[in-house]
């Protein structure tokens, strides 16, 4: 039922692409509201700090020393928020704000994963039904 759902809410707000006939081309980045739907009803603040980057700095993060396994979508709020933790000896309070953006981030980028995912499904399951009705044929 979420499925469906989560399909209905794509539809309604045009965030489906269209599918070529070979190589489907799946969405890089879906629109602000879905997330918006998505995260909790409405009355979530969407933050546009924390949308994730495909483009990052790489000098940047090896400069900031971010470990490898870090070097994500998100890894351009990362970079703060070690600073922070840093200057501020790790006091959970002090740098709440950019944690916030961080685990937002790699929430949205999680999302986003998992809707690119299903498409791939989708896209996948529709062209073997197609290649099995022209077999058929």
């Amino acid at each position: 039922a979420v499925a469906l759902w989560l399909d209905l809410l794509v539809r309604l707000n045009n965030l489906t692409l269209s599918v070529g006939p070979l190589l489907p081309s799946l969405p890089t980045r879906l629109s602000p509201s879905f997330f918006i739907i998505i995260m909790g009803g409405g009355h979530h603040s969407f933050t546009p700090a924390a949308m994730p980057k495909d483009d990052q700095d790489w000098e940047a993060m090896k400069k900031h020393q971010v470990p490898l396994t870090y070097r994500d979508t998100c890894a351009h709020l990362l970079i703060p928020l070690n600073s922070c933790r840093r200057k501020t000896w790790s006091h959970p309070e002090k740098c709440m704000p950019e944690r916030h953006l961080y685990e937002e981030c790699e929430y949205i980028a999680w999302l986003q994963r998992v809707e690119a995912k299903k498409q791939k499904t989708r896209i996948a399951t529709e062209l073997a039904k197609a290649e099995a009705a022209a077999e058929k044929k």
